[in-house]
């Protein structure tokens, strides 16, 4: 099928582009007056916005809104009856072809026509063939009934109630259809009677026949395959070839629903593994296989309390790499990725792989025991209760979470956007090539899996039992993570609160990363005032004899006896300046650019002169540094720390070379106390400290959630300022207690 959608979407790319090039191109005209009149009619679907907008953007805006689509062009027609009305028989002749594709996709359908026999088999629980069979047997007769009756669901609940059903006389033809295939003792024998023998408490509850009457009632809906009759061999189905719907999709369906009800009727279904197998068969050994009659029922052999069960004993790996949250229509994409990782040393875990029936437990044993957690997220993901319960699950954990989209067009918002937040989310939408976007995944997962803390030898856990000291573990790292102590506050009057600020001779200049940058002292008293307009005043450092370097829109600019002078006013190859830092060894300035057409970024150094000294953009191995750098800080040994917030922390040398990258989740705020160690925070309440060799020494938590900026004041106290707050928190540093860590 994955053809005539690409024939499809050939059809509909061309027939945009002729009637653009072709209708609505302003250069076959000086004053093409169709543009005008396409203007004035998309008005009906679009807002005045788009009167500036390119013609491909309003069909863009016409396919949002439902108007225009593959092989639905009615709206399309209207309009160009009133542009050009030579456009309609194009528009028409396209459509023909979108009509022919379908009936080439009925005829496929009709040849490809598959009957198939679904059986199943339980392992590793009590469940015996005999317990199997009488199963089917009860699915039978409520398959039998749910297309005599159409209050079939009602019915069945009158019968597990044991009251007396109703026969409507109004409708004489259904009752006698009804009684024709099943009457009541009937019904209520061959399921009450085998419910309660197959329970444990002798009594089946109603959850069973609830759950029995939905694994009918949908199974054709959540596998494509219509459920003719249920015989003691097994499901017997129909349906047709297609690859979005696999074969594993009804025998999940059916793994599911007989993990569920054996478990209802009491019986340890917990280490329970469903196999599920799926033989075709031709039309005439399905057709006998409709005509055949039930056996005699089979009586239960029911194994009894004392009788051993042999157990299976599993030799699965428990520890992963990456374990994989996904919904099921993602399959494809998950199952692309997962080979590509396997096949680069990356040990992977999904579901399809080890879990057949009920997955929630092995699920969550993965993601406890997993280094990483791969969201591929989509609408339905958003809509869907497990995969939210997924995400939130390894969220609690502290497990990393790297985003995957794969729906171009959807946005993630409530629960999955915080979830998501400002972290680097990698796109296999199709929008981008495979060959691509896979690579910078697996670049993104070693990062990770190298900064990951190490974890506690069996020694260690002996050690900490003995002693029965305990040191908290807060959102997954292996580290104990205390609060800093709040010694003082400092009002601010900038809004609506701090991106950005800097200290020095006992002056704290701070600023809202918009428009505005004020200078106070450590009391709070304002000196001096910075205002631009909007969007002008991004970041700042500070000079020697109080002047400062600012970024103001595309150029950088020097702030000399309170007068702005142009330092460098426009740079190379169309860059944007992003942030800025000052060594206080040499006056050197280090700034992060990024080119909106390549979609590239860079790291330069000017003298303070302004001349250029040199531009990094890659590393050794040819990977792009940055991708949208925040805040630098610089060391004391001429390192350069760069906040870029989708890669997390990353250091390189005073030439330029790449050292290390830190993984941390939305970083946004940096500097460097007096022992060359980098402090980050990321817009919640951490403050994460990091050796110059690029570990994890401990992290910190304050008050207040969206830290956005951290300064070290004197070497003895942390400024920490907040997105939505002109109030700067100051709290105690200790650098000794670090190093006795």
């Amino acid at each position: 099928m994955s053809t005539f959608k690409q024939r499809k979407s050939e059809l509909h790319d061309k027939l945009k582009e002729t009637l653009i090039k072709g209708f609505l191109n302003s250069k076959l005209s000086r004053h093409n007056k169709n543009i005008f009149r396409w203007k004035a009619q998309l008005r009906r679907f679009c807002d005045s916005s788009h009167d500036q907008c390119s013609i491909t953007t309003d069909f863009t805006c016409l396919e949002q809104k439902g108007q225009v689509a593959p092989g639905r062009y009615d709206e399309l027609i209207d309009v160009f009856g009133n542009v050009d009305p030579r456009a309609v028989d194009i528009i028409r002749n396209t459509a023909a072809k979108f009509a022919e594709i379908e009936k080439e996709i009925q005829e496929l359908k009709t040849s490809k026509k598959r009957y198939a026999l679904l059986r199943s088999k339980i392992k590793q629980s009590e469940i015996t063939p005999a317990h199997l069979e009488n199963m089917y047997y009860i699915l039978h007769h409520v398959l039998q009934h749910s297309k005599a009756s159409h209050s079939w669901e009602n019915d069945l609940q009158q019968v597990a109630n044991d009251v007396t059903m109703q026969v409507s006389n109004n409708k004489p033809g259904k009752a006698q259809k009804w009684r024709s295939i099943i009457n009541r003792e009937e019904l209520k024998k061959s399921i009450i009677e085998k419910g309660n023998s197959l329970s444990k408490t002798h009594e089946m509850s109603l959850d069973v026949l609830i759950h029995i009457n939905l694994f009918i009632g949908t199974f054709t809906k959540t596998t494509q395959y219509s459920l003719e009759t249920i015989k003691p061999d097994g499901l017997y189905v129909q349906g047709h070839e297609q690859k979005s719907y696999s074969p594993d999709c009804a025998g999940r369906a059916v793994g599911n629903f007989l993990i569920t009800v054996f478990a209802l009727l009491g019986y340890d279904m917990h280490k329970a593994t469903i196999s599920t197998d799926m033989v075709f068969v031709n039309e005439e050994m399905f057709e006998k296989a409709l005509k055949r009659r039930w056996p005699i029922p089979p009586s239960l052999n029911v194994t009894t309390s004392d009788e051993k069960v042999p157990a299976v004993n599993t030799t699965e790996p428990v520890h992963y790499n990456v374990v994989f949250s996904y919904q099921w229509d993602s399959r494809e994409v998950v199952q692309k990725v997962k080979h590509y990782l396997e096949k680069n040393k990356v040990t992977c875990w999904v579901d399809t792989d080890h879990v057949t029936g009920d997955k929630r437990p092995a699920v969550e044993n993965a993601i406890e025991e997993a280094d990483l957690c791969l969201m591929f997220y989509s609408f339905k993901y958003f809509i869907s209760k497990n995969c939210r319960q997924e995400a939130e699950y390894a969220g609690r954990l502290g497990k990393i979470i790297i985003p995957v989209k794969v729906n171009r067009d959807y946005d993630p918002k409530g629960w999955l956007g915080n979830i998501v937040g400002a972290k680097r989310v990698f796109e296999f939408s199709g929008k981008y090539p495979f060959e691509r976007q896979a690579p910078e995944l697996l670049t993104q997962i070693r990062i990770c899996l190298k900064n990951l803390p190490p974890k506690p030898t069996k020694d260690d856990e002996t050690t900490k039992d003995s002693s029965r000291e305990r040191k908290p573990q807060v959102d997954g790292d292996n580290l104990g993570m205390e609060y800093l102590h709040l010694i003082g506050r400092i009002q601010t009057k900038v809004r609506p609160g701090i991106g950005q600020f800097t200290c020095k001779d006992g002056r704290i200049w701070v600023g809202n990363g918009d428009n505005l940058l004020v200078c106070i002292d450590q009391e709070g008293i304002e000196m001096e005032t910075v205002c631009l307009g909007q969007g002008q005043l991004k970041y700042h450092a500070l000079a020697e004899e109080g002047n400062i370097y600012l970024i103001n829109q595309n150029s950088l600019m020097k702030r000399v006896r309170r007068q702005l002078r142009p330092f460098i006013s426009y740079f190379a190859n169309g860059d944007t300046p992003m942030c800025v830092a000052r060594s206080s060894e040499n006056g050197d300035l280090i700034i992060g650019l990024y080119n909106q057409e390549e979609k590239r970024c860079k790291v330069a150094r000017y003298s303070d002169t302004g001349k250029e000294m040199f531009v990094v953009e890659n590393d050794l191995e040819g990977q792009a540094i940055l991708e949208w750098p925040l805040q630098m800080a610089i060391k004391k040994n001429d390192q350069i720390c760069i906040c870029d917030s989708k890669k997390g922390l990353v250091v390189l040398e005073g030439s330029g070379k790449h050292l290390f990258t830190y993984s941390i989740d939305n970083p946004c705020g940096v500097c460097v106390d007096n022992e060359d160690r980098v402090l980050v925070c990321n817009g919640s309440n951490r403050i994460y400290v990091i050796s110059p060799e690029g570990q994890l020494l401990r992290p910190y938590r304050v008050n207040k959630h969206r830290a956005t900026a951290i300064s070290v004041l004197l070497n003895s106290s942390l400024l920490v300022g907040f997105k939505k707050s002109g109030t700067i928190e100051v709290y105690r540093y200790d650098l000794h207690g670090i190093n006795d860590t």
